[in-house]
């Protein structure tokens, strides 16, 4: 028998602080595409925590960041993906 969806168990709260811990030391060491990655997987796996609310509030430092460094390709794709949360 193979597990549904509503068959998983919810998420581990320290794995969900580890990722947000790996995002943040990523950006601060400006590997900025790591970091957006490992925001990028809070927001998708596990909406609705509060890890993912403050990968939301990072995203939109790092989109304003990248928009002031002249790349508006990426800051405007961080935009768009953070505005199809609401």
């Amino acid at each position: 028998m193979s597990a549904g969806a509503s068959d998983i168990v919810p998420p581990n709260p320290a794995a969900r602080a580890a990722i947000l811990r790996l995002a943040q030391d990523a950006q601060a060491r400006g590997q900025i595409y790591h970091a957006i990655h490992a925001y990028n997987h809070l927001l998708g796996q596990y909406p609705a925590t509060e890890e993912s609310r403050k990968a939301v509030g990072e995203l939109i430092g790092l989109a304003q960041f990248l928009e002031q460094q002249g790349m508006y390709h990426t800051a405007m794709s961080l935009y768009q993906r953070l505005e199809g949360l609401t």
